[in-house]
């Protein structure tokens, strides 16, 4: 995650530039020319101070998708949640109003402005269109590009972070998870007491070949069963309390041992009834050769998916978007090359893309590091020369060898220990400079003699 530091010289002030976290945009329907809610997910470095924006960049390289139905504005069609509160939105600050929110259909943005200050380091979860339901439901979505394409979605703003990520559209059919009730027998009634009446749930959809799958009601397994050949699943719970809302969460496990994120569902069981939620798509497992490369090397980056289908993996800071294709057994794997990627912390992660068109949401995020790769060592340094003494030559004074001013007692001292030196560690001892310390140079400094 790296830092830049802006100076702002008309206010003195010093803006720290930080990349949003954990960024995402998981579409309901990835068809070309599609209608498409989005949950856009992110965790910020920076706080949302008030008069602070957050604007989300619907593909920066032209006009791909189309907001036009999200004008004029119904503050419905948005939802935007910190750490899982939802805030309120209306198109102006007032009273209690977190955030304000308007559209820019030339741009293909979209702008919230803080009302009120946000910490942060908080996880930000922003639903545009009909999945916005806090407080009334949204009934407006956007069109996806007409083209099946990977599009760049880009956070910024005046909080200060950013970040970019991308979508992957496709020109084929979608279909979308939704939950629906069809009626049970009831069982027989008699007898006294309070009756307490239940329901079932069924979960149907697409995971791995034989992944091993776990529902969890309210946080504790209340079921498994192992999906088929193909990474199909279907289960049944049972005698389900009715009349109350429940957590319901779904995950996989592969034959590797890797496990998928838990999708979560919010749902109430109606008594005498099965409610079923189909179509979910579970996220693929991920796993890491390594967590810290040399420059130079390869990383692996593998794992399991519904068989041939593509697999869309994200390398970030880098915004690098790579798709490759399962196998028939459902493995995929990504050799990346990390000899042109500077030393630092990254991120990875991915998403599976099936043939129908439909999107699961992303796997787990995985960090891993390049180092920097070691250079060899220097050569050592040649020898001086022969008799040449090392660095720069030292400037002599003539006799005057220890230069106090004076030609003495002590300079005839010096010279008297470098008597029959050839090329003196001293060079100055040889005052005549003709490779020797001997009698010619004790005869010019008795001529010099001051004291």
């Amino acid at each position: 995650m790296g830092q830049v530091i802006v100076p702002l010289f008309n206010n003195e002030q010093i803006v720290i530039a930080a990349t949003v976290t954990s960024l995402s945009d998981t579409i309901s329907d990835s068809r070309a020319n599609s209608y498409a809610n989005h949950l856009v997910a992110f965790r910020t470095i920076s706080p949302i101070n008030t008069g602070n924006t957050v604007v989300i960049k619907f593909d920066n390289m032209g006009d791909a998708f189309d907001l036009s139905q999200l004008n004029p504005v119904n503050v419905m069609d948005y939802d935007f949640s910190v750490n899982g509160m939802d805030q309120n939105i209306a198109t102006a600050c007032l009273g209690v109003i977190d955030l304000i929110v308007s559209v820019d259909t030339i741009q293909d943005e979209i702008t919230f402005t803080a009302c009120a200050d946000i910490a942060g380091g908080f996880d930000i979860r922003i639903e545009i269109g009909t999945n916005a339901t806090f407080g009334g439901s949204g009934i407006n979505q956007i069109m996806n590009p007409s083209i099946g394409n990977s599009y760049f979605i880009d956070i910024a703003g005046t909080f200060g972070d950013t970040g970019m990520t991308a979508i992957i559209t496709l020109p084929s059919s979608s279909t979308t998870v939704s939950a629906t009730v069809s009626e049970i027998t009831p069982p027989p009634g008699g007898g006294g007491g309070t009756i307490q009446t239940t329901g079932n749930l069924k979960m149907t959809g697409k995971a791995y070949p034989d992944a091993f799958i776990t529902i969890l009601k309210n946080g504790q397994v209340t079921g498994t069963t192992t999906a088929d050949s193909n990474g199909n699943f279907d289960i049944t719970i049972k005698s389900i309390l009715a009349n109350r809302i429940y957590d319901f969460g779904i995950f996989a496990q592969d034959d590797l041992g890797l496990s998928s994120p838990t999708l979560t569902y919010n749902l109430s069981i109606n008594a005498n009834q099965i409610t079923e939620v189909s179509n979910i798509y579970i996220p693929p497992t991920i796993a890491l050769s390594e967590k810290t490369m040399t420059q130079g090397d390869s990383l692996t980056i593998y794992g399991s998916s519904y068989p041939n289908d593509l697999i869309v993996n994200f390398i970030s800071p880098s915004f690098k978007a790579i798709s490759l294709s399962s196998d028939e057994n459902g493995k995929w794997l990504y050799l990346f090359d990390c000899s042109s990627y500077a030393p630092g912390k990254y991120f990875t992660k991915s998403k599976i893309i099936f043939s129908g068109g439909e999107q699961s949401e992303y796997s787990k995020e995985l960090t891993f590091n390049i180092i920097e790769k070691s250079k060899p060592p220097s050569p050592p340094k040649p020898p001086e020369p022969p008799g040449q003494p090392p660095g720069p030559q030292k400037k002599c004074n003539g006799a005057n060898l220890n230069n106090d001013s004076k030609i003495d007692i002590l300079d005839f001292s010096i010279l008297l220990h470098y008597s029959k030196s050839k090329n003196p560690a001293n060079p100055c001892a040889d005052i005549n400079q003709n490779g020797i310390v001997d009698i010619y140079d004790f005869s010019i400094m008795m001529y010099h003699w001051t004291d």
